[in-house]
């Protein structure tokens, strides 16, 4: 039987599925009303440093990259955004679920930092 509370969910729309994450779909219920802050969960993920040389290396890591050249070196790694340019300096990623994108050095510099190799 599903607790009063999460019944009042499933009738606003929500999935049984769903319901299994039910503190997540409460705190979200609670907060939508109003501008809250919220911090990023500590994860780590994988990065390598394009730096206009290392294609190779970054191809035998990154499936979803590929070289083309164009004014100079770019990489373009194949992300859930589309196709996105990795210009020398910038960081390929690697997420939590496999997916990859690219971060310019600045704001990788600010979000992450080294855990280890």
């Amino acid at each position: 039987m599903i607790p009063p509370d999460q019944a009042a969910l499933y009738r606003r729309g929500y999935h049984l599925g769903e319901l299994n994450n039910y503190r997540s779909i409460a705190l979200h219920e609670l907060t939508k009303t109003k501008v809250n802050r919220w911090r990023k969960k500590p994860v780590e993920i994988e990065a390598l440093q394009f730096d206009g040389t290392n294609e190779a290396e970054i191809l035998d890591w990154c499936p979803a990259a590929e070289i083309r050249v164009k004014n100079g070196n770019a990489i373009y790694v194949k992300s859930r955004e589309g196709v996105v340019r990795a210009n020398p300096g910038d960081m390929v990623m690697k997420g939590v679920r496999g997916e990859f994108y690219v971060c310019e050095q600045d704001i990788f510099d600010e979000t992450y930092e080294f855990v280890g190799g």
